[in-house]
């Protein structure tokens, strides 16, 4: 009788033994699943990113006017849009802050409407969808920059 009883516990402990582990599975599943997860969180970022690109280009709005603006040189501004990232009575702050631009790769420059006002132009172009993008990276670094329309 203890024989069989020995016997028996043997078969059951070689039989539960060979069986698959519900552990060794599962956990190969957990790790499927959060790489996939990791995946998906990757890619709706990406899209969560450029959606709200394309918000701030579409919510800012367009200062128009039909100022001419003279530049140091003489010459009238002609671009029709435009970045200005500061506006100054004094002449000396403008030039302040355009060397500023310059120095970290900008092509900015100053000009001066008919009431004395200095403008720091950041960017500007014949295209109003290149400066509403160009205006997304230049907040980064100066959030009250605004677009300006000049009206012929």
């Amino acid at each position: 009788m203890k024989t069989k009883l020995i016997i028996s516990l043997l078969i059951i402990g070689l039989a539960t033994a060979c069986g698959t582990k519900k552990n060794n599975l599962s956990a190969a599943y957990e790790v499927a699943t959060e790489t996939q997860t990791e995946v998906q969180t990757e890619t709706n970022d990406t899209t969560t990113a450029k959606i709200a690109t394309e918000q701030a280009m579409s919510d800012a709005k367009i200062t128009e006017t039909k100022d001419r603006y003279q530049m140091e040189n003489g010459q009238f501004v002609e671009k029709p849009f435009h970045i200005i990232v500061g506006s100054f009575k004094n002449e000396t702050n403008a030039k302040n802050l355009r060397n500023t631009l310059s120095k970290n790769g900008m092509n900015a420059f100053v000009a001066v409407n008919k009431d004395g006002m200095f403008r720091v132009f950041a960017v500007s172009s014949d295209d109003e969808k290149t400066v509403r993008i160009e205006l997304v990276k230049v907040r980064q670094t100066y959030p009250d920059a605004w677009i300006l329309k000049l009206s012929k």
